[in-house]
């Protein structure tokens, strides 16, 4: 221990000594006296020790040393601890000092936040996508069959359509997956009904569903078919895993950074990712829908018309409906159909991309 003055050294500090590789503790006291460190347990003789290492002040977190003997007396006085030490409280460790200056604070909740924010904006985008992009085939192929057992036994039935009618459909999805070039593994058509409403959905292994509803709501093959080649969207661009990757990275950001006391960082990271999810839904349905317009015009088939289909299940689902069904249908973070029927048209302006 550092020598100093017996002034310096007064000091008594109470707290708990745990023996070499023991984790049960008894209360004891550290007593300086002169240049010398004593330790007393309950009203046994006290005894001399010597201060092999103490902790650094971190916050309000116990100080510990570490005595000769391998055993640790833990102390809730930070500052008791560098008296008995014989160092001056404000000369503590570099950490502590920056870790109670409010401007260090801030500027460092600042740094945070915006770095949060690029991770959010380009990192996390960046680095689904590659995830996403060299995800195993045969590991999707199981995602899908595991996904769409658990689905049929929640919430599909056998679809209620024709058998002439489910060929029909089929013969339409094949001709619009054979114009899709770049699709990494084959995709096929499931038809099912459910009670969640007129809806489609895609899996990342390349199974879409066609619910029985959407079939029924529909006045045109080709409403139905356009939903169908933006599913093959999703599918083509992955959007599934993407979106679920996507999803791991926030937590793996959030996880080491809020931690205890970490709330503020914590809402930060909440918000970001919520304010993200939208974007991320939005982006990949604008994604979808170039993609559907490019498989509908090579099909010889009006890209438009499934917007039309839209339009009518918003009408359907209107009112209280509207806000119980959304969440599982083709409302629920889409772009809004009048904004998606211009932007449509305007796909449908521009030159067809090369196979």
């Amino acid at each position: 221990m550092a020598s100093a003055s017996a002034s310096d050294r007064t000091a008594a500090l109470s707290g708990r000594l745990f023996a070499p590789g023991a984790s049960a503790s008894v209360a004891a006291q550290l007593v300086a006296s002169g240049t010398e460190a004593l330790l007393q347990i309950g009203d046994g003789p006290a005894r001399r020790v010597a201060v092999v290492s103490v902790t650094d002040r971190v916050g309000s977190v116990p100080r510990r040393l570490t005595l000769a003997d391998g055993s640790i007396f833990e102390c809730p006085d930070g500052p008791g601890v560098d008296v008995l030490l014989g160092r001056k409280a404000a000369a503590g460790p570099l950490f502590y000092r920056i870790e109670h200056s409010w401007r260090v604070a801030l500027v460092a909740v600042a740094a945070t936040v915006v770095i949060l924010a690029g991770l959010t904006r380009y990192g996390l985008p960046a680095a689904a996508w590659a995830a996403a992009r060299y995800t195993p085939a045969a590991y999707l192929e199981t995602i899908d069959a595991e996904t769409l057992a658990t689905a049929d036994a929640m919430l599909l039935a056998p679809s209620k359509l024709s058998a002439e009618r489910r060929a029909q459909l089929t013969a339409i999805f094949d001709e619009l997956s054979a114009h899709a070039h770049d699709l990494r593994q084959p995709v096929r058509l499931e038809f099912r009904w459910s009670i969640i409403g007129p809806n489609a959905f895609a899996m990342p292994g390349g199974t879409i569903v066609l619910l029985d509803a959407l079939v029924d709501l529909a006045k045109s093959d080709d409403e139905i078919a356009g939903v169908l080649a933006h599913e093959i969207g999703h599918v083509a661009h992955q959007h599934s895993m993407q979106s679920f990757y996507r999803a791991l990275g926030v937590i793996a950001i959030a996880s080491p950074i809020s931690g205890d006391g970490g709330q503020l960082i914590e809402q930060v990271v909440t918000q970001l990712s919520a304010l993200q999810t939208l974007s991320y839904s939005r982006e990949f349905e604008i994604e979808a829908d170039r993609y559907s317009v490019i498989l509908m015009r090579r099909a010889g088939r009006d890209p438009v018309a499934f917007v039309e289909l839209l339009e009518r299940i918003g009408r359907l689902l209107g009112g209280e409906n509207r806000d119980a069904m959304a969440k599982s249908g083709w409302l629920s973070s889409h772009p809004g159909n009048e904004d998606r029927r211009r932007a449509v048209e305007a796909l449908v302006r521009e030159p067809l991309p090369p196979r």
